[in-house]
Order: C-alpha cells, then structure tokens, then sequence
C-alpha cells in the first residue's frame, strides 16, 4: 500500500540512503532493500506518525525503546535495546539478557558481535557476565541457547521486564537435536540468572535504566565480572559515578550494588570496542546500577538506606524520583514508604508524589495511606489521572484524580468509590472495605472486560 511504501522508503533512507549517517556497506548496489524499496518519487513517512516508542516482541525475546523517529541525519535520540530469546536455528551468539544503549551517534553500551566473525560471538564481547572468567555455553555452528522473558509491564510513563538466561549457561537449547554435535563439556550450570530492566521514559525528555543482575552460581564465592561494551573513543572520569562522554554527549553509570569502592574496575579493548571490566568476589553479587544519559543537564544522585533492599535517588531541579529495590521476597520499607514488591519508583515533584510504580508485588503504603492493595502479585503504574494495569486482576486503588484504566493499550472500565478505584465484574458483591465478597462463578463473570 502507499502508507506501507512511505514507511519503507523512510527505512531505506535512514539505514542505506540519503539520510543514513554512516555506511553499513560500501557497495549496496545489488541489496535486496534497493529493489524492493528504493523509489525516490515515494515521500518519506515518519513511522511514529503510527508506532508507539515502545517495541515488544514476545516471540523473539526482543525489546526496543526510543525516544522519537528522526526526520533528519542527525538526532538526539536515545535508543536502548533488550535481548533474551530463544534459538530457532543456524546463527546463534553467546548474548541472553544483552542490552545496547545509544544517544544520537554515541554508543555506550553496544554489542561487538556481528553475524560475520564468529570471534566476537562469545559472552565476553557483550555486555554480560563472566563467572570465574567462563560464560553462556560455547557456541558452533547450529548449536545454540535459550534465553526467555519471564515478565513485561508497559505503560505510558515507565516499562518493566525480566530476562532468564539461567539456561544460556547451564545447557543447550532443546531445538537441538539429541544427535547434535553441540560441545557438553563447554557448560557453566548456575543455579540462577536473571536480569531486571526498569525503563523510566521521561527524565527531563530523557530516559534512563535501571538494571538488577541476580546472578547465583552455587553457594561458593565465585569471580563475577560484569562487561560494559563501549565505542572506541568513549572517555572515562571517574568519582562516585562513572562518566561516559563520546562526541560531546555524556552518559553517566552509577551502581548502588555493590558499592562502587568495593567493585574493581579495570579498562581493556579488543578490536572492535572499548570494555569496562566491573569485577567482584561473591557468592551472589546482586548488581545493581543506573544508567542515566545526562546530555540534557546534570542531576544529584544519592544512594539510599532501604530495609530489606536497596534505593536510591535522583533529582535535577523540582523533580525527585525515589526507586526501591527488594533484596527479599519480604518486601522493602524506606521512610514513610513500605511495599511487597520487587521495584517501587515514585516521582515526586516539588515533594508531591504525582507518580508511582509497583513492580511484581501486591500492595503500596505511603504515609499510611494504602495508595494500592491487589489480588495478587502483579505491577501497577499510575500518573494521577491513568493508572495501567499488568493483567486482569481485582484490585483496591487510591486514585482521586483517574480518568482512565489501561491494560496496554486497552481502556478498561473502572468504578470509584470514595477516593479508590476497583475494577468492573459483571457479577461482583464487594464488602464494606470494596474488596470482592461474593463472586457468581464461571468464565462470564470475568467476561466485561
């Protein structure tokens, strides 16, 4: 259709053409993408005139987040990137949970592997975690690994998602066949391995990450290396943070675990990137970090004291994002706060909360207000006037100022009730409290949605 050639003639011309800046190949003279999409009388349609910024794949373990579809070469958007999928076949690489982060033309956080040159396939070469300097099972040709995406939450303000790449380094993928070659003896067994993304999409019109690798190999101290793949050229200064500059943009890398003096550090590079080598002796070293894209201005960042957990801060000017991060099932408390859930981020401006995010848990308490209790563990997001939810669920929300109730990009329907809001059943009795009393029974009682 004509909607669907403007799109792909923006792709051609952003990747190979006139607005690519810089040259995948020299010579496209024959590319599959010239035949089928090169037309120069076709104008160029900007695709978030029809895509969210937001990309979720399920099926392939990827997820994308950008902060705007450029019109010109440059720009300054930020783009960050989240793999772990399954294998399905032919090419595969050592790089379950890898994630890039890019802002306008700089690469700070990027993956040295390409499909060419099988040296850089290996774990080393992304950025991910050495154990006693071995990683994800070693990878030939068609024999391959599984990564998986356990959980995802969008929303409007923040998106959430966990990686396993426990089986990446413990065993083979079942799509290989018991008659492979595949190499046994090049497995690493762990007893767990995740990686937890927090993705919060507007700090003064950037985003920055949060990032949580519970990685456990047995109950013995082992040598945990964590790699961070930079571009050659990348500039290092270092403090109580990590500052990236390339290109006149700066990046800034903060770990609220373990404490940055007690990390060593070490630069090295091979032939494609620059490696920041974070090394720690642990039985589970439970890293936690920040990465904040810091080209818009400066902030003031300030690790937290938290029960059960970590957290910290970050502020520039009247805005104050406070993110909780449990250790425990058990929950966490900071101040006034207290949640069972995995991750809390609240934003608060000129010190009035006007943002929050429970992640994974099932309950919310600030001041002694409950500001969410729910049926069971899920993640919640509400920016005051819209509240999104993970999944269909019975739930007991404060909420003055809703508008609206979104499961993705589905409006739900809600009812409020005093200053709370609880979802609409078709057939529900609550009690005095607003929580389910008596339900009738049966599918259709969950049917209006």
């Amino acid at each position: 259709g004509t909607e669907e050639s403007k799109l792909a003639r923006w792709i051609w011309a952003h990747v190979y053409g006139e607005k690519a800046s810089y040259d995948i190949r020299s010579d496209h003279s024959d590319d599959m993408s010239t035949i089928l999409w090169y037309d120069s009388s076709v104008a160029l349609e900007n695709p978030g005139n029809y895509l969210d910024n937001t990309g979720y794949f399920d099926h392939g373990g990827w997820y994308v987040y950008r902060t705007g579809w450029q019109d010109e070469v440059e720009s300054d958007d930020v783009m960050f990137e989240f793999y772990s999928g399954k294998f399905f076949g032919g090419h595969n690489q050592e790089d379950k949970n890898q994630f890039t982060m890019y802002e306008g033309d700089s690469l700070f956080f990027t993956d040295s592997g390409p499909a060419s040159d099988s040296l850089y396939y290996p774990t080393e070469y992304h950025n991910l975690i050495l154990i006693d300097g071995e990683g994800q099972v070693s990878q030939t040709s068609n024999c391959g690994s599984d990564g998986n995406i356990t959980n995802y939450f969008y929303s409007s303000g923040m998106d959430f998602l966990t990686g396993d790449n426990s089986f990446a380094y413990t065993q083979f993928s079942d799509y290989n066949s018991e008659s492979t070659h595949c190499d046994e003896g090049s497995f690493n067994p762990v007893d767990k391995s995740e990686r937890n993304v927090l993705v919060v999409k507007d700090f003064f019109g950037e985003p920055y990450f949060v990032m949580v690798d519970d990685i456990k190999k047995d109950s013995s101290n082992r040598d945990y290396s964590l790699k961070f793949q930079n571009s050659l050229g990348t500039s290092y200064t270092y403090g109580d943070e990590i500052e990236l500059n390339k290109n006149g943009r700066d990046s800034s890398l903060y770990f609220v675990n373990p404490d940055i003096n007690d990390l060593n550090i070490v630069e090295s590079s091979h032939g494609r990137e620059q490696v920041l080598n974070v090394d720690y002796t642990s039985v589970s070293p439970f890293f936690v970090y920040a990465m904040i894209p810091s080209s818009s201005g400066s902030q003031v960042f300030e690790k937290l004291v938290v029960e059960g957990g970590f957290g910290f801060s970050v502020s520039r000017n009247n805005i104050r994002d406070v993110v909780l991060i449990s250790l425990e099932s058990s929950g966490v408390s900071y101040g006034d706060v207290s949640s069972d859930g995995k991750f809390i981020y609240l934003r608060y401006e000129d010190d009035v909360l006007n943002k929050y995010s429970v992640l994974n848990g099932s309950d919310l308490i600030i001041s002694g207000v409950d500001y969410l209790d729910v049926s069971s563990d899920s993640s919640v997001y509400s920016n005051g006037s819209d509240v999104y939810i993970q999944e269909e669920l019975d739930y007991k929300i404060y909420g003055p100022n809703v508008e609206n109730v979104y499961l993705g990009d589905t409006e739900l329907p809600f009812e409020k009730i005093d200053d709370y809001i609880y979802p609409i059943y078709s057939c529900v009795d609550r009690d005095e409290d607003g929580y389910f009393d008596e339900v009738c029974g049966g599918d259709d009682c969950y049917d209006s949605y």
